[in-house]
């Protein structure tokens, strides 16, 4: 399938929030594994921030699917308006 420059920036936003959703979500695990042994904790300010964070990735990633889904819509209705 050959992608639109239209296509992109949705993609690269998608791809930009999974990466930055998948730091944090390994972040966090570290943590949780050093308190496990007693080790660093997070404040629950600083954890408010990595949800608040990861809240606001999860919303980029909704709004550039949601994006893609209307252009691709948008593409078909024209390509089938071309048709008829």
């Amino acid at each position: 399938m050959k992608l639109n420059q239209s296509d992109l920036d949705p993609i690269d936003e998608i791809t930009r929030a999974r990466a930055q959703l998948d730091s944090l979500l390994a972040v966090l695990a570290v943590y949780y594994d050093q308190e496990e042994d007693g080790g660093d904790t997070l404040s629950p300010s600083v954890l408010r921030g990595y949800v608040w964070q990861m809240e606001q990735n999860v919303e980029t990633i909704e709004h550039g699917l949601n994006e893609l889904l209307q252009e691709r819509t948008s593409k078909h209705e024209r390509d089938r308006s071309s048709l008829s």
